[in-house]
């Protein structure tokens, strides 16, 4: 704890909180031990809150990560989350579905709502009746009961049984119809984007005059599915998607248009910056309407002077962020004839968060909509299909996807596809070649990759090939040759500024110093390269570097600080077991089963 705490001064403010849950469960679990608690219990509620901006699972898996952290560090604990949804959790890992034990909640018990009813102030026992039967007990169609109740009586209107729908579609319907007619259009309006604040409130009424006025913003925030929480307001979902039906087409699209217009003037206001947590904010939701607004050869033509800023975000690890946004902008548009320049974006935020066959699956639309002599032909579509199959190896059997890449690489045009043909070799050799075993065809192709980059110059390819290299000389025993080729690769990557390939070639490294029993330089470049690698925010390696250390630990016999890294290794890295060399795999399934 005290090495993690003095790290702490060189991680960026993401990646300290990251680390909070690890932190706070520490904390716990001095607190139950020092009390000797012997059932401690944490409540979580509304927890779907966590999935408000998320637009499908893989998003959602991303937003509530640090929960299932927290979980995995407090065992003795007992959670009791209560969302709307279900958790699939155990889809990706199949460990929580030893863990989860879901209930399914329906509406209230009958009584139960005649009592919320009553102590709301409804008293007409028919019309009590009218609105258990139509709600069917459910919180949301009840609360809108209550509203369309007293905005009657407000009206002074004498009050029947049939005022109320006979289910929940009429309950909506019969809320809006007796509803004031600038309250209804207003209400349409603010529905539409993610949430609003006085500011915003302001700006679209004088957009879109609908007769309501400003001073009475607080008594329009009283409706029971309008929240607020310092100063921002949502309406339900639910609500919102009721809404959608009645909004007038071309008053949908002003609306999204004004709100292009709102946070791109915020984005450009020199004279107000925004700080760095609002531009994200202002950002995400620019693209959010301007998606929704514009046809889309017109989107794309307005995303183009955006490609800087989601290069930058790319470059600020802010992966699952971007990935969210741009998941959106395909779930709008589809995937025909994508701008692959925003496409790849999102493959390598898919990719970096850590979801290879989500990375696959989408690739693969795109991939699908080509043959296989076209791909060979399109850059762009090379290096897709390419960067496909390298994310296929984290969890297929890797000889299918030799036998694809060996198919890719006959006929390729070498002296036009350098680069490409050169990561084919590549993977050939080192990515593909090593998992598969087949060390001789392995050193075959790796010789042909490194002999290729060194003709064409291909500094990062080269000092891939020699950490490739170094891996192999290591497995097989040669571990002085092994050493050597790793500082060749190491100087290389400093020559040209490739922090991310200097990185794999310390760790192969200090694995190799483990062999040799030098624990004190593996632990120094270990923990050099921890502080590396949460700078640069690649979770998979992460999650490597935890798994070394283990591996360290395990060797010195010191069992309890390997089982808290190898616990690390494996929440940090979903697929571990499929990216693990054989040697740690077989160790860990022992260690594991001991």
């Amino acid at each position: 704890m005290k090495n993690e705490l003095t790290q702490l001064e060189e991680l960026s403010a993401a990646d300290i909180e990251e680390k909070l849950p690890a932190f706070f469960a520490y904390d716990l679990q001095q607190i139950i031990k020092k009390n000797e608690i012997e059932l401690c219990c944490l409540f979580i509620d509304t927890y779907e809150v966590l999935w408000e901006n998320a637009n499908n699972e893989s998003a959602k898996d991303l937003s509530d990560a640090w929960v299932r952290e927290l979980i995995s560090n407090l065992d003795s604990v007992l959670f009791i989350i209560c969302s709307r949804e279900k958790f699939g959790w155990g889809k990706r890992e199949p460990d929580w579905d030893d863990v989860l034990d879901q209930h399914l909640l329906g509406g209230l018990e009958r009584s139960n709502a005649r009592e919320f009813l009553v102590n709301c102030g409804l008293n007409e026992d028919d019309i009590v009746e009218k609105i258990l039967d139509a709600s069917e007990g459910h919180p949301y169609s009840l609360d809108l009961s209550v509203d369309t109740y007293f905005e009657l009586k407000n009206k002074s209107v004498e009050l029947k049984p049939e005022h109320f729908g006979s289910n929940r579609k009429e309950i909506l319907e019969r809320f809006v119809k007796y509803l004031d007619r600038i309250e209804v259009e207003t209400l349409k309006i603010m529905s539409v984007p993610n949430f609003y604040n006085f500011d915003i409130f302001k700006y679209l009424l004088a957009q879109i005059n609908v007769g309501f006025p400003i001073s009475a913003y607080k008594d329009f925030n009283m409706y029971s599915f309008i929240s607020e929480i310092n100063g921002i307001v949502t309406i339900h979902n639910l609500m919102r998607e009721g809404l959608v039906t009645y909004i007038d087409q071309e008053i949908l699209l002003d609306v999204h248009g004004a709100m292009v217009e709102y946070y791109t003037s915020k984005l450009n206001n020199s004279s107000y910056p925004l700080n760095y947590d609002q531009k994200k904010i202002a950002f995400r939701e620019c693209i959010y309407h301007s998606v929704r607004l514009k046809e889309r050869s017109a989107f794309f033509e307005w995303l183009n002077d955006k490609k800087l800023t989601i290069k930058q975000y790319q470059l600020f690890g802010e992966a699952g962020y971007l990935r969210n946004i741009l998941s959106d902008i395909f779930k709008k548009v589809g995937y025909e004839n994508v701008d692959m320049q925003i496409f790849n974006a999102l493959v390598d935020m898919v990719h970096l968060t850590g979801d290879y066959e989500e990375s696959v699956r989408i690739s693969e639309k795109v991939l699908n909509q080509s043959t296989i002599n076209d791909i060979k032909l399109n850059k762009e579509l090379l290096q897709l299909k390419i960067r496909s199959i390298h994310h296929k190896m984290f969890y297929l059997p890797v000889d299918e996807l030799i036998y694809e890449l060996k198919q890719i690489e006959k006929g390729l045009a070498t002296t036009i596809f350098v680069e490409e043909y050169n990561e084919v070799l590549f993977m050939l050799g080192g990515n593909l070649g090593v998992l598969s075993g087949d060390f001789n065809d392995c050193r075959t192709w790796l010789i042909k990759s490194m002999q290729y980059s060194e003709m064409h110059q291909l500094s990062s390819l080269q000092c891939r090939n020699l950490r490739k290299w170094s891996d192999l000389l290591r497995i097989e025993g040669e571990f002085d040759e092994a050493l050597e080729c790793c500082e060749r690769g190491i100087k290389l990557c400093e020559e040209f500024n490739y922090e991310r390939y200097k990185l794999y070639l310390l760790c192969t490294k200090a694995e190799i110093s483990r062999l040799l029993g030098n624990y004190e330089e593996c632990f120094k470049i270990i923990n050099d390269v921890d502080i590396m690698v949460k700078k640069m925010g690649i979770k998979g390696w992460e999650g490597h570097v935890k798994l070394l250390k283990a591996i360290v630990h395990y060797d010195l016999g010191k069992y309890s600080e390997a089982a808290d890294y190898a616990r690390n290794a494996r929440y940090i890295s979903r697929v571990w077991r499929h990216f693990l060399p054989n040697p740690y795999k077989s160790m860990f399934c022992s260690y594991k089963a001991n």
